[in-house]
């Protein structure tokens, strides 16, 4: 009986060690994500100034398609008479 006793017991005690490691992890975790925090912020703002600025270019470029490869409109053509 004291045989399989310590044969459980050396499992349980790897494992409460390895819950002891996953606990310390996920706090460590939870101060950098807290610890930047500003910088998702940040992030998500300049996504949202970047999807305007795509905004502003896909209508430029639907007005204007041109654009892309003449920096000046091109003159109107002259038809034959």
């Amino acid at each position: 009986m004291n045989g399989t006793v310590n044969d459980v017991r050396q499992p349980i005690a790897d494992l409460q060690a390895a819950l002891l490691q996953a606990r310390q992890l996920l706090a460590d975790m939870q101060v950098m994500v807290r610890a930047n925090d500003y910088k998702i912020d940040d992030t998500i703002e300049n996504l949202r100034t970047a999807t305007e600025n795509l905004d502003q270019l896909t209508e430029s470029v639907k007005q204007h398609p041109w654009s892309l490869i003449r920096i000046r409109q091109p003159q109107d053509r002259k038809l034959p008479k």
